[in-house]
């Protein structure tokens, strides 16, 4: 068992998070550039420089009033007001994260005392890069490529997460500055700023196995990264990568009575695998089968079809060929995509128009027969 002085303070690598080789500080002199490929998730601490954000209240302006003009007096029985109660605060009872992988999207959940349960925060993320490397056999059961896909717990909150070089003559180094663009296709090159930026909340997942049984893992963590291009795309060794003011908000909305440590109250998180998604006006979203797992997509249409109530009689031969049309879509929009991000870090980026076309949405009403 891992103890908290291990998760706070260890340099010991995640395996399950590895970030870009191409992303982080290179030298001209390197032999491979896997020399550069670094774990994302090393949970040395740094302690996080105290500041306190308070909101300016402005006060009360008390404007003057005017004497009314009165016409007549009127005599009325006095009316009693009844005491005042005060509402009670509604307080925050639970929390749970959801996340989808090839929508790259997150959700946190809050439920309250009123027993209503909204979506408080939802932000778009980085997930495992799959076989955008083509590391194993396609079909094979593999990490650290893959984002889980399982149900778990949110553990700790680490400020200042520490990221470090995992191959080459800097292993075990920490990695002080990136190389890489932000979403814009703005090359910059920056300081890693861990004490004011960095931000991580690991997790402990029950990952699904091939065989059917289930193996709690620790590699998995929700983080901050300088490469905000790479967010709603496959990028990460496995991890959920947020964008830096998106993860500092996160960080702050999740178990906000904790500013680091392990998390006291159980925080549920799901990672699912939804490849199909029919909403309330009928819209159907598919999402690129970034795993190679095997989708049955009509089976998946009608599975939503009946959680909807919506009835019609589809025309199954038309919507097929569509699907397989969009399906060989998504694979070469895939191939573009792990062609651009292999590059070298100065033309590794991938544009916002790109990783839109791993989405395709339409009218499920266009493929009824009535």
């Amino acid at each position: 068992m891992v103890s908290l002085r291990h998760i706070l303070a260890g340099a010991a690598l995640l395996a399950g998070c590895n970030a870009s080789f191409d992303s982080i500080e290179k030298s001209s002199e390197r032999a491979d550039s896997s020399y550069y490929a670094v774990a994302e998730e090393s949970v040395e601490q740094v302690m996080p420089q105290e500041e306190i954000w308070q909101e300016a209240v402005p006060q009360e302006q008390i404007l003057p009033q005017e004497e009314p003009l009165i016409e007549a007096q009127i005599i009325a029985e006095p009316v009693v007001e009844p005491p005042f109660v005060a509402e009670p605060d509604r307080a925050l009872v639970s929390q749970r994260v959801v996340i989808n992988i090839p929508e790259y999207r997150l959700w946190l959940y809050n439920t309250y005392s009123d027993g209503n349960t909204e979506v408080d925060y939802e932000i778009t993320i980085g997930v495992g890069r799959g076989y955008l490397y083509a590391p194993c056999p396609r079909g094979s059961y593999c990490t650290p490529p893959f984002s889980p896909i399982g149900e778990g717990w949110l553990h700790a909150k680490i400020p200042g997460i520490r990221i470090q070089y995992h191959k080459g003559p800097k292993e075990g180094q920490v990695v002080k500055w990136n190389s890489g663009f932000d979403e814009d296709g703005n090359f910059r090159r920056e300081k890693i700023d861990y004490q004011n930026v960095m931000r991580g909340i690991t997790t402990r997942v029950n990952v699904m196995q091939p065989n059917g049984r289930t193996e709690l893992m620790h590699n998995y963590a929700l983080h901050t990264t300088y490469d905000e291009f790479t967010v709603g795309m496959p990028s990460s060794g496995g991890c959920a990568r947020v964008k830096k003011q998106e993860m500092l908000e996160l960080f702050n909305r999740i178990a906000p009575e904790t500013s680091k440590g392990v998390i006291p109250e159980r925080i549920e998180i799901e990672f699912l695998y939804d490849v199909v998604q029919l909403d309330e006006n009928n819209m159907l979203r598919l999402h690129a089968n970034i795993y190679g797992r095997n989708i049955d997509w009509l089976d998946e249409i009608r599975h939503d079809m009946a959680d909807r109530g919506f009835s019609c009689t589809l025309d199954e031969s038309a919507l097929e060929y569509r699907i397989n049309e969009q399906d060989a879509e998504f694979h070469r929009v895939q191939q573009e995509i792990r062609e651009i991000y292999t590059r070298d870090a100065t033309e590794n980026y991938v544009s916002r128009e790109l990783k839109a076309r791993l989405h395709a949405q339409w009218n499920l009403r266009e493929f009824c027969l009535e």
